[in-house]
């Protein structure tokens, strides 16, 4: 009697097309979540962004345009290299965030124009600073759960999840 087959449930074969599709297809469906996590805590409540809070999110809308695109390019070494441009999106998007909310812990200094200091700012500069005042502070936290702001919350979903694709693409090379 022959040994009984050992079932896996992982393909023995690497499909590196479907590897492609199914990651992007991750990486959309999480930019499309952050997008919608954001404009409903911009409108519905009311927790407007910072002049960071808008770069973050135009690098999710970078990581999504490369996400998609690895959906339909038809060419496996153009699905590779937008595969990796939205990993790497993620990555500089995870920086960003880690950025800010090094500026809302006051761990360092952030940008003049949504962190100045009124204390140590002549008048002259004071009343030019307020013809073009940006009211959303970046160094204060509009909203946190636990001690993590949004930004803290960015920066783990943006490195978890290039962490996550970038493992299952080597595990998928070597199998």
């Amino acid at each position: 009697m022959p040994p009984a087959k050992k079932t896996n449930f992982y393909p023995q074969v690497f499909y590196p097309q479907a590897f492609y599709s199914q990651s992007a297809a991750i990486i959309l469906a999480t930019t499309i979540l952050v997008w919608a996590m954001v404009l409903v805590a911009q409108y519905v409540f009311h927790l407007p962004p910072c002049p960071i809070c808008w770069y973050q999110r135009w690098v999710w809308l970078g990581v999504g345009i490369f996400a998609l695109s690895t959906l339909f390019i038809p060419i496996p070494m153009g699905k590779k290299i937008a595969l990796a441009l939205a990993v790497l999106g993620l990555v500089a998007g995870g920086a960003v965030a880690a950025w800010h909310v090094g500026i809302e812990y006051r761990w360092w200094a952030g940008p003049a124009d949504c962190t100045g200091d009124l204390a140590t700012a002549d008048p002259a500069q004071l009343l030019e600073s307020l013809a073009s005042a940006v009211t959303i502070r970046c160094d204060q936290a509009a909203w946190t759960f636990q001690g993590i702001s949004l930004a803290g919350f960015n920066v783990m979903t943006s490195w978890v999840l290039a962490v996550f694709v970038t493992l299952w693409w080597r595990r998928e090379k070597k199998s």
